[in-house]
C-alpha cells in the first residue's frame, strides 16, 4: 500500500510538471519580415527580409506550383550584429509563380533546428502587355502565358495613376483579351492572381500596363 502511495504521488508530480510546461511552439524565433520578394534587373529572384536577434539561421523555401517541386536554401548563420537586413538572390523560372516561404530557426540544447512560422509570398517575373488588332474603337492585347496564375484581372482607367476599375476577369490559360469601346487616352493593368486559403492573392507585378489614343 505505501509502495503504491509513493507511486501515485510520484506519477501527480510528473503530471504537475508536464500541465505548468510552456508549450514549445513558444520558443519558437519571431516570424521573419520579408521586406521584397521580386525579380531583379538580372533576371533573378531575390528575397530580403529584417534579421533578428532571436535566430540563428533561416531557411527559404521555393514552390513551383507547376510540377511541385520544392527547393530549400538554409543560410545558417546570425548577420543580426552586422546588419540590420540581408537577402538572397536565386535562378528560378519568372514564368511561373513560385511560392516562397521564409522561416527563422535556433538551435536547442540537443543542436536540433526549432522554426518559427513562415512567411509566404507569391511572386513571378515582370512581363509587358503588347497592343495589336486595333481598329476604330477597338483593340486587342496580348500577353505572355504565366504558369501557374489561376486568373487575370483586368483594370482601367482614364489617368495613369489613379481610377482604375475592374473591366474583366480572366482565365489562367488566357493570353489576350479585346476592348471595346475605347476613347481619348485609355490605360490599363492586367494582374494576375493565384487562389490562396479562399481569396485571390494579386500578383506583384507592376509592369503590366499599356495606353493607346483612339480620336
Amino acid at each position: 500500500m505505501k509502495k503504491l502511495k509513493k507511486l501515485m504521488a510520484v506519477l501527480l508530480a510528473v503530471m504537475l510538471v508536464l500541465a505548468v510546461q510552456v508549450p514549445v511552439s513558444a520558443y519558437a524565433p519571431s516570424k521573419p519580415r520579408v521586406t521584397y520578394c521580386g525579380y531583379s534587373g538580372n533576371g533573378k529572384l531575390r528575397v530580403q527580409w529584417k534579421t533578428q536577434s532571436d535566430a540563428d539561421g533561416y531557411l527559404i523555401k521555393y514552390y513551383d506550383l507547376v510540377t511541385g517541386a520544392v527547393k530549400k536554401v538554409y543560410i545558417d548563420e546570425n548577420y543580426a550584429s552586422e546588419y540590420s537586413e540581408v537577402y538572397y538572390t536565386i535562378n528560378r523560372d519568372g514564368n511561373k509563380v513560385n511560392r516562397v516561404l521564409v522561416s527563422a530557426y535556433f538551435y536547442d540544447y540537443n543542436g536540433n533546428r526549432v522554426f518559427s512560422t513562415a512567411t509566404q509570398k507569391y511572386v513571378c517575373s515582370s512581363r509587358n502587355v503588347s497592343a495589336g488588332n486595333s481598329s476604330g474603337r477597338n483593340m486587342t492585347i496580348r500577353w505572355k502565358k504565366l504558369y501557374g496564375a489561376n486568373g487575370y484581372r483586368l483594370y482601367r482607367s482614364k489617368s495613369k495613376n489613379s481610377g482604375y476599375s475592374l473591366y474583366k476577369t480572366l482565365s489562367g490559360g488566357a493570353t489576350s483579351c479585346k476592348l471595346t469601346g475605347l476613347s481619348g487616352y485609355t490605360y490599363f493593368k492586367l494582374i494576375p492572381y493565384r487562389n490562396v486559403n479562399g481569396g485571390k492573392w494579386n500578383l506583384p507585378i507592376s509592369a503590366f500596363y499599356t495606353h493607346t489614343y483612339y480620336y
